[in-house]
């Protein structure tokens, strides 16, 4: 136990200079002002500021840790030892189901499946009973938080189907299981990010009170060979226990209102520097909002609401105000949108305080963006950079701020999947890198708190403990690949340092991106993942029969060897830098469909293609410019286009100018072109969000007699998870196993 006692020794000196550094106070004050409505805003709870206690945090125990009312097997999970298995195969779990007999307007049933053993299904669900048993009514969201209420009040028919979903949702995340939902209805989606914030928020007050008692012990420098277990496992190699991955600020600044609300409501926490954060992350007043009436005593009230404070029973008003995209559109773009943000939370005495250094917070809220430039990741370098100390300079690495990460929370899969993947992916791969330099505890520079040091996670064996709760409207392939990764606790053994060999310095080798991010998994937690999917009342090809009764819908599977003949045999592909017959979609669109569709002289104008991200588009471009076409004239939305260009490009297609127009999915998403007189348009993949597909019946010229098409193209081996997102299990099923082609308008 000596290198304990030398670490501790470095750290007692300076404990009380970190501690009132943390939580400064600052001269702002605080206030706030009513809606004068019958609801009230999280944002108007009027903060009770505390004077800075002079001793510091190790005299501020957080409140109502004692009588705290979550169930949880929060410290049985992170005090085990557990084994790595291999989870890859996902199986429909009907036990787990069952626990969510939920039902609404867009929501037809919910189904889950796991990859959990039988004895691992049969243990969750015994917790769960318990759970429920236990459970406490001041934790019901209708309680603290305002979307909770509007729902309430706006659709009370669901009120108790709403409240036994967020109980159950709050069981399972206490049970330490990962868990990703998809749903297409954003009350569900708002249920689940107000579960986990109780939950993240629980975990966080533990944490706090087991600090507390460690610095109670190094205060009375007890030995700590004799001390409890707990205090040499209470955290990690850092502060920071719980990352949480959001894609724009406004939907960091929803979160933190959700989690301020808890902490007030539920467990009597005060925020502090709320009026600063307000500033740099709330919503400006110009911000459009909606219009809501609202009957109260007889007479009537108009709220004004943010699109993401507005449930789904009144999707329709956020048309009718807006008109021209959908509700989901003007959720995703509400308020700030800024991607390149990180700030700190941390849990302090009976404080939430808010803005604190990354180094020093117990929780990181930032996007995928911001974290990796804070934290210089970068898989293809050593992660070190040079920070001042004192009077010279000393090499650092903030990567292992993301060292003892136990809890991952990820909001809107959906749109992180349509920002710059890699910056997510880096991320992931930085989670749990230990620290690389052992003497850079000595310095405030570096967050290493010996007094939370876990000699558990010295074992390689970090990421069987992280749980991950990830949301969103649906998701890809991209992130439908970080669920089956095979497992890679070899790989990170090579990273891990062993318990005596602290004091190790010098870079490490270069690694290489494809080979970095080949190790990215978030399946490897011991306790296990569920995922929960909804499935949705009308599925987009459904509603596009029914409102374009004219348009043919074909679904095509792509199989290898469907291109015979190649126009472009003739290019030297060393010009290309890539193989044609190596991408079968590039080669089927460029060989067979484009030469098709401008024979017919009846629909050799009018088409769009969507392609499913940047990279593809470029390599169809670069094609095309090397055929050089004579008779054809195309063009190609650029993803840094204008409004201008956009318009400009879409008014040559819907005349006759251009033959066909490619576009991204990412800007078809963004921009929403309004596209008309349109007669072809072709998915080369099914679109990540159906939304994207019902879109598309506007853009079809509905006055004509000539055939009109929406085709969708795809590949078993790439495009399984977009298919099940747009199409129902029996349509792919069929498609996938049958059928090469299915009209489903017939």
């Amino acid at each position: 136990m000596s290198d304990y006692k030398a670490l501790i020794s470095l750290l007692q000196k300076d404990n009380r200079i970190e501690n009132n550094e943390l939580t400064e106070p600052s001269n702002e004050s605080e206030s706030s002002c009513g809606i004068g409505a019958i609801l009230q805003r999280t944002s108007d709870f009027a903060p009770n500021l505390y004077t800075e206690d002079e001793e510091g945090e190790e005299d501020c125990y957080p409140v109502h840790v004692g009588q705290n009312n979550i169930v949880s097997l929060f410290w049985d999970h992170l005090h085990s030892s557990p084994t790595s298995v291999d989870r890859t195969h996902f199986r429909v779990a009907k036990e787990i189901a069952e626990l969510f007999t939920y039902k609404s307007d867009t929501i037809a049933a919910i189904t889950c499946s796991c990859n959990l053993s039988d004895l691992e299904v049969q243990s969750l669900l015994a917790f769960q009973q318990k759970f429920i048993g236990e459970y406490s009514e001041t934790l019901n969201p209708e309680e603290w938080s305002l979307l909770a209420k509007l729902r309430t009040y706006f659709d009370s028919k669901h009120n108790s189907a709403n409240q036994f979903l967020y109980k159950r949702l709050l069981g399972l995340f206490s049970s330490r299981t990962s868990v990703v939902c998809t749903s297409p209805s954003y009350d569900v989606r708002v249920i689940y990010q107000e579960a986990a914030v109780a939950h993240l928020l629980n975990q966080a007050i533990q944490h706090a009170a087991r600090r507390y008692d460690v610095a109670q012990d190094l205060r009375a420098r007890r030995d700590m060979s004799d001390s409890g277990s707990y205090n040499l496992a209470c955290n990690g190699y850092t502060r920071t226990h719980t990352l949480v991955l959001l894609p724009t600020r406004h939907a960091s600044w929803r979160f933190v209102m959700t989690l301020l609300a808890v902490g007030l409501k539920v467990f009597e926490l005060t925020p502090y520097r709320l009026e600063e954060w307000e500033e740099k992350f709330g919503c400006d007043e110009d911000e459009q909002r909606i219009s809501c009436p609202v009957s109260e005593g007889g007479g009537t009230h108009t709220l004004s609401l943010l699109a993401d404070e507005v449930p789904d029973a009144l999707n329709y008003m956020i048309v009718e105000q807006r008109r021209r995209n959908t509700a989901q559109w003007y959720r995703s773009f509400c308020g700030n949108t800024d991607d390149n943000f990180n700030f700190g939370i941390q849990i302090h005495g009976n404080k939430i305080v808010l803005l604190t250094p990354l180094r020093v917070a117990d929780i990181i809220v930032a996007s995928p963006l911001g974290l990796r430039q804070q934290c210089n990741i970068d898989p293809t370098t050593d992660n070190t950079f040079k920070a001042r100390v004192g009077d010279g300079f000393k090499i650092v690495n903030f990567i292992g701020m993301l060292s003892s990460l136990h809890t991952l929370f990820i909001g809107d899969i959906d749109a992180l999947e349509m920002q710059n993947w890699e910056h997510f992916l880096s991320c992931v791969w930085g989670i749990h890198k230990p620290p690389r330099e052992g003497n850079l505890v000595q310095t405030r520079n570096y967050a290493c708190d010996i007094r939370t040091y876990l000699p558990a996670y010295l074992h390689g064996q970090q990421r069987c403990l992280l749980q991950v709760l990830a949301v969103g409207e649906c998701f890809g392939e991209d992130f439908n690949k970080l669920l089956h990764q095979q497992n890679t606790v070899e790989a990170e053994r090579n990273e891990t340092i062993d318990e005596p060999a602290i004091k190790r310095s010098g870079p490490v080798q270069s690694i290489p991106m494809n080979e970095a991010f080949a190790t990215c998994s978030l399946i490897q937690n011991s306790r296990g993942l569920v995922r929960i999917t909804s499935i949705p009342t009308m599925y987009p090809h459904i509603k596009l029969r029914k409102d374009y009764p004219f348009l043919r819908i074909i679904l095509y599977r792509l199989e290898k060897g469907a291109v015979q003949a190649r126009q472009t045999d003739s290019i030297d592909e060393r010009r290309l830098k890539f193989s044609i017959k190596d991408h079968a979609k590039i080669d089927y669109c460029i060989n067979i469909l484009i030469p098709r569709l401008i024979k017919v002289p009846e629909v050799d104008k009018y088409i769009l293609f969507v392609v499913p991200n940047y990279y593809t588009m470029v390599c169809i471009v670069r094609v095309l410019k090397l055929l050089a076409y004579s008779n054809i004239a195309w063009g190609f939305i650029e993803e840094s286009a204008t409004l201008k260009e956009i318009t400009q490009l879409r008014r040559k297609l819907e005349s006759g100018a251009l033959n066909f127009l490619i576009i991204t999915e990412r800007m078809l998403y963004y921009r929403q072109p309004p596209f008309s007189k349109l007669q072809n348009v072709i998915f080369l993949s099914p679109p990540r969000s159906p939304e994207l597909l019902i879109n598309t019946g506007k853009y079809f010229n509905t006055k004509l007699e000539i055939p009109r098409s929406l085709i969708v193209v795809y590949t078993r081996t790439a495009d399984a998870t977009r298919l099940g997102n747009c199409f129902p299990p029996d349509v792919c099923v069929e498609s996938m196993t049958r059928k090469t082609t299915m009209f489903l308008n017939e």
